[in-house]
């Protein structure tokens, strides 16, 4: 998970990021969970975390719901994936979708040409777009 703080001096500019904001570990919600709580609980907890899955951000959502943080109105918030999992959230997650069918052809290519013993595809970005997914009616 990486978070960011808002500077509070200057002329409103972000401060970068810092190898402390990064919190690593395993994919588990319970480790984003407890990562979560410890960013809550720093002499300046940030005002936006971005959670590398939206699995992550399940744990991630728990701790600041269970600390009374608002989202959006305390933390903005992102995950990664787009995933059902943001369906079945309120608010909706904002996630930055992955194109995963252009990401499973690029990738399947590559491997079809090793089989072959081919020269593997270049390196290809592919783009990716944060999206605010829609509340579902209930």
């Amino acid at each position: 998970m990486v978070t960011h703080h808002e500077k509070v001096v200057g002329r409103g500019e972000w401060q970068p990021i810092l190898d402390e904001d990064i919190h690593r570990g395993s994919f588990a919600p319970e480790v984003a969970f407890a990562s979560t709580r410890e960013l809550l609980a720093q002499r300046t907890p940030p005002t936006a975390i971005f959670a590398s899955s939206d699995y992550l951000a399940l744990g991630a959502l728990r701790a600041l719901r269970e600390a009374g943080v608002s989202i959006p109105d305390q933390m903005s918030f992102v995950g990664f994936d787009d995933t059902l999992i943001g369906d079945m959230l309120t608010p909706a997650l904002t996630a930055v979708r992955q194109p995963i069918a252009a990401l499973g052809r690029h990738g399947f290519q590559a491997l079809l040409a090793l089989m072959n013993r081919q020269r593997a595809p270049k390196l290809t970005r592919l783009p990716v777009a944060v999206e605010q997914l829609l509340e579902k009616p209930t």
